[in-house]
């Protein structure tokens, strides 16, 4: 009762959580640290839902409620906990609940930048999921909406299958990360800033040129874009 009774209480959702994606008492009574009596007693009282969980209209318009369809936000963690079980499993769950997505640990000093770029993949992949699944098409958002499904879409088209525009998604991430100056105990090297020779130029840079400047590549016309001027200079 006092775990029902906690309005504000982690371990009362993720409970709830856990038994929409499928998970045994004894499985949920070892990650949340309690005995499966507990928790076979927390669902016969509170929410004993597992003869529904086929019903899909039912979970989703009476478990979880109007906000699904209203719109989430990630502070809204426990529908978020409750939706993400539901659809993805236990080990979806893991990943939300805990916010981190496992990434093998570094058996050396070099092995730090690999963990980064592996664990910051995962960690926008995550967070990205969480944007679409939360953000409203309204006025404001719905062209920008448009406009990244697009952009999808011709990456799609311009690979053999979803599978590789994925691959191709991650590996460009995967390159530009490589690229930033990941130190571990020392200080960052003295360098030039790389956007230095363009403040002062005639040509103004766009998104995609910016980063690829910032993470320490080349332009293909990058000696004719450095040497504009303005008329008069």
């Amino acid at each position: 009762h006092a775990l029902w009774a906690e309005e504000k209480a982690p371990t009362r959702w993720a409970i709830e959580a856990r038994i929409l994606a499928g998970q045994t008492d004894e499985e949920i009574a070892q990650t949340v640290g309690t005995t499966p009596g507990v928790i076979d007693a927390y669902t016969n009282t509170f929410f004993d839902v597992r003869e529904k969980m086929p019903h899909t209209d039912y979970v989703v318009n009476v478990i979880m409620g109007d906000a699904v369809t209203r719109g989430l936000q990630e502070r809204h963690y426990d529908l978020l906990w409750k939706l993400l079980g539901f659809q993805g499993g236990p080990h979806v769950l893991n990943a939300v609940i805990n916010r981190f997505t496992p990434v093998n640990k570094p058996d050396a000093p070099e092995g730090v930048s690999g963990f980064f770029q592996d664990f910051a993949i995962a960690t926008m992949k995550y967070k990205a999921a969480l944007a679409a699944l939360t953000v409203q098409a309204n006025t404001h958002t719905q062209l920008p909406l448009i406009d990244s499904f697009v952009k999808y879409v011709e990456i799609e088209r311009t690979t053999e299958n979803a599978t590789k525009a994925q691959s191709t998604i991650v590996e460009n991430i995967g390159a530009m990360l490589t690229s930033l100056p990941f130190r571990v105990g020392t200080k960052l090297d003295s360098e030039p800033i790389k956007m230095l020779p363009f403040d002062s130029g005639a040509a103004e840079l766009n998104n995609a040129e910016m980063m690829v400047i910032a993470t320490g590549g080349k332009l293909n016309n990058q000696q004719t874009i450095e040497q504009l001027n303005f008329p008069g200079d």
